[in-house]
């Protein structure tokens, strides 16, 4: 397929930016959203794994669906209604960091007192 070309001249990634055009000014940033999201993606498995397994071991699978519905979407209609009424109240910033307060309390209760 790459005759005529030797083995030390052909380079099909001659550098990062040919595999992934960002800018040198914002890989930092690139790089620390990629993280983040790594980490978030890493801890939503590992949690949504553990709760699967407790679950099915203490109540039964039949008991998902029922969780589903009157635990999850009670708990996520109020969280939506609750985030609409902080966003008209507080900043981009100040909402941010709100909305991970409830996260970062129920893993940290995960991890520690469950």
């Amino acid at each position: 397929i790459f005759s005529g070309t030797s083995s030390s001249s052909f380079n099909p990634f001659k550098s990062i930016s040919d595999f992934l055009p960002i800018l040198q000014s914002e890989r930092s940033q690139f790089l620390a959203m990629s993280t983040m999201m790594f980490l978030f993606i890493y801890v939503f498995t590992t949690v949504r794994d553990t709760k699967d397994s407790l679950v099915v071991s203490n109540c039964g699978a039949e008991s998902i669906p029922f969780l589903k519905l009157y635990g999850v979407m009670p708990c996520a209609v109020l969280f939506i209604v609750t985030y609409s009424k902080l966003s008209n109240v507080l900043g981009r910033e100040a909402l941010f960091y709100v909305s991970l307060v409830p996260f970062f309390v129920f893993y940290v209760m995960f991890a520690y007192v469950l």
